[in-house]
């Protein structure tokens, strides 16, 4: 008799000529299943598995069953639990090893025709990484040289319905940004300053997660000659903009990288806008803003 190998997610099928009446053939048919979970909190990865035995016995019996299932961790340490009967379960703590487990489930039992019999079933997967849910902006300082025009903010990554994440939960991880969207609204046919352009992919910035979930700052800014020429045009030209101001959008989408090489996760996008009146200037992103000149 061959046994397949682990990782037959099918059922097993395995003919087997028994001793037994001319007319029947013992046939095994045995699945197995793997799943698993993630606590809400991220402390402990669960695994899973049960079988199904439908196989044609054909007078022959199949007892003493055992299901072993097996959690393997990202650092390649491995956690079997063995319980009798078709299914059984394991708890395995992650103590800070964020990436992904795998849960494989093999069962075995006796079939008084053939002896010892083991199956085994496809690995499931489990990604134990967190990702935020949002973030909030705060404005931390402003700037007006003679380049740019804008403001500086930090941010704090958010959990779902806006609570905050506990500490460490991000610490280390990289948070990206990716522009889009771009729309100069201050430009018009003549203007002595050129339509922006949306940022240059090699541009875009990057910034690591601190022990308290905060990130930055982030430079909100445009070139002062920009900002300058449409204040004058505000000034000496009140009609040309609606309430007398003009304003620069684009479209912001934050990313953080995954856990041990997996995958990364969007988690939040919003808005940028720089408004321009003729005596000063407001910087918004997402949810925080400032003013001045």
């Amino acid at each position: 008799m061959r046994i397949p190998p682990l990782g037959t997610v099918v059922a097993l099928a395995i003919g087997v000529a028994a001793a037994v009446a001319a007319q029947c053939r013992m046939t095994y048919s045995i699945s197995v299943y793997n799943d698993g979970a993630v606590s809400s909190d991220y402390s402990a990865v669960y695994g899973y598995s049960s079988s199904i035995d439908n196989s044609i016995l054909c007078g022959c019996g199949h007892g003493g069953y055992q299901t072993t299932t097996t959690v393997y961790a990202p650092d390649g340490s491995s956690y079997p639990s063995t319980q009798g009967g078709m299914s059984s379960s394991v708890s395995v703590p992650v103590n800070g090893r964020m990436g992904t487990y795998q849960v494989i489930g093999r069962i075995s039992l006796y079939c008084s025709c053939a002896g010892p019999v083991a199956a085994g079933g496809l690995a499931a997967s489990l990604y134990a990484c967190p990702f935020p849910a949002g973030e909030m902006s705060e404005a931390v300082s402003w700037f007006s040289g003679s380049d740019y025009i804008g403001a500086t903010f930090m941010m704090d990554l958010k959990e779902a319905g806006n609570t905050n994440p506990p500490a460490l939960r991000y610490q280390g991880r990289v948070v990206s940004e990716r522009l889009s969207d771009l729309v100069d609204g201050c430009w018009f046919p003549g203007s002595d300053e050129p339509k922006l352009p949306l940022p240059d992919p090699s541009a875009w910035s990057s910034w690591t997660v601190t022990s308290i979930n905060k990130y930055g700052g982030d430079q909100i800014a445009n070139p002062a000659s920009w900002v300058r020429y449409y204040q004058q045009v505000i000034a000496t030209n009140p009609y040309r903009y609606e309430n007398n101001e003009c304003s620069e959008t684009d479209t912001q989408t934050m990313l953080m990288n995954g856990c041990a090489g997996g995958p990364g996760c969007t988690y939040d996008i919003h808005q940028i806008k720089i408004v321009v009146q003729k005596d000063k200037v407001t910087v918004f992103r997402g949810n925080g803003q400032a003013t001045g000149n």
